[in-house]
């Protein structure tokens, strides 16, 4: 993944690119997405990542956002926040919504039952959320910046090594969120980057901070959803 490093070597933008870019990375060789590309992924693996996602992780997800949204410095910042708040929520009601046709597509379990209880992984990455958005500005834009970042990453290359007509070749494809999403989480960034120039050295730490222990939770949503497969008799 050749993602050239932004800015000047002591930028917030290039600091967060070497904990971002080497992340997604990481993740592209994660089973889970490996099994989406050659089409071994176990369907209760990718049911509980699915599941996970829209009821529990994306509706945390939108919630942090709107909290940053109450605490931003400009009404410019604001709206953005806000309408990366609804995005989440939006796509949340969508994929769930959407869920028992894919499950019925593709040969999913747990089409027709409704919201799974939460899992302990994804509880973990959404109290993270929720008490980071409560915290201050500096902590919330860490805690939420990772998961759009990395799934904007992520999807680009999956779609570039993705097979067509592969078993996931359709969903990776509906996965894609496209331009108006990459341009989405460019105008994120450059709030960052204003936030971090009028913010303090530790507004600046607490946000990086956050954005590390985030990865590591989206690994650990990962892991729970791969192990959720690799455990399911088949």
């Amino acid at each position: 993944m050749a993602i050239p490093t932004i800015g000047r070597p002591d930028t917030v933008r290039a600091e967060l690119t070497d904990i971002i870019v080497p992340a997604a990375e990481s993740l592209l060789e994660h089973d889970h997405y490996q099994g989406l590309l050659d089409g071994s992924l176990p369907a209760e693996g990718l049911a509980h990542l699915c599941q996970q996602d829209a009821h529990h992780l994306l509706p945390s997800y939108g919630r942090a956002h709107a909290r940053c949204a109450g605490m931003a410095r400009s009404h410019r910042h604001a709206r953005l926040l806000a309408h990366m708040s609804l995005v989440s929520l939006n796509s949340a009601n969508g994929s769930a919504d959407g869920f028992p046709a894919m499950a019925a597509r593709l040969g999913l379990p747990g089409g027709p039952d409704g919201a799974p209880a939460i899992a302990p992984a994804t509880l973990h990455y959404a109290s993270f959320l929720t008490a980071s958005s409560a915290a201050s500005l500096a902590a919330g834009l860490g805690a939420v910046l990772p998961s759009a970042w990395l799934y904007q990453l992520i999807t680009d290359e999956l779609m570039v090594r993705r097979d067509p007509e592969g078993r996931y070749g359709e969903l990776l494809a509906l996965m894609y969120p496209g331009e108006e999403f990459a341009a989405l989480v460019a105008e994120f960034l450059e709030l960052i980057e204003e936030f971090c120039a009028v913010g303090s050295a530790q507004d600046r730490s607490i946000l990086t901070q956050h954005t590390v222990q985030a990865v590591r939770l989206e690994r650990e949503f990962l892991d729970a959803a791969w192990r959720a497969g690799a455990e399911e008799p088949r």
